[in-house]
């Protein structure tokens, strides 16, 4: 007979007394993946740069060389997902969209360089990605691209921005006074004898909480003699939340 354990780690296994020597099975879902369709958009140029889906929100598509990101939600009267909302800013806008519950950030790394910050209301009477602060445009001491990688912590209290052809990772926390992203510190990749042509910051991830942040540089070096070997770097907060 089958038992089946429901739990967050478990749900997709079941345990089956195999009846003949008292021991058990373990069997796991198969999680193989189905196409169901495709998004295509005329006169555009890097259609599909980054991407984000969430059910509330339906899908939001960038297009970083146009400066578009394009939100998709599904129409009872066409039987489709059609265009309901169009964000624009310059080049590169939407190069990078990392997202936790209502909030979504996209990137912005060059041209202006800037981080935009939108949350997705769910009233009434409205129910767009709005602004949700202002953006947060690259710091002075910084002079490459800004947040052609981000991370979001998944409490949506620390945001994490990298500046890698400055060797550079800025961290924002979400302020319980003016619920906006400001800054708290960096991260430095020079401390480690690391330069911009390393891509320290390259790419970031987070967890939950943001207090283990991990970050890639992939073109260290690894030895005088090894071009390009590459390293990743992991950081612990030593103040919780």
């Amino acid at each position: 007979f089958p038992v089946t354990i429901g739990s967050e780690f478990a749900k997709n296994k079941v345990w089956v007394d195999t009846n003949n020597d008292g021991s058990w099975a373990v069997y796991r879902k198969s999680l193989n993946y189905q196409y169901e369709k495709e998004f295509l958009k005329d006169n555009t140029q890097t259609f599909g740069s980054a991407v984000a889906y969430t059910n509330e929100l339906g899908y939001l598509i960038g297009d970083a060389d146009d400066g578009n990101v394009y939100r998709y939600t599904f129409s009872p009267l066409v039987e489709d997902y059609t265009v309901t909302q169009t964000l624009t800013f310059g080049p590169s806008f939407g190069t990078t969209i990392v997202h936790e519950q209502e909030i979504f950030v996209i990137s912005e790394p060059t041209n202006t360089p800037r981080v935009h910050i939108y949350e997705l209301l769910n009233t009434a009477a409205s129910k767009d990605l709005t602004s949700y602060q202002s953006p947060i445009s690259r710091p002075g001491p910084v002079t490459g691209e800004w947040g052609t990688a981000l991370a979001l912590s998944g409490d949506k209290k620390w945001l994490y921005i990298s500046a890698y052809e400055d060797a550079l990772v800025y961290v924002y926390r979400l302020s319980q006074v003016s619920n906006e992203y400001e800054f708290s510190n960096t991260i430095d990749g020079t401390a480690l004898g690391l330069t911009g042509s390393d891509k320290f910051g390259y790419s970031i991830t987070t967890d939950y909480y943001g207090d283990t942040v991990v970050i890639g540089s992939p073109n260290e070096d690894y030895d005088v003699t090894t071009d390009n070997w590459g390293r990743a770097y992991v950081y612990y907060r030593s103040t919780q939340n």
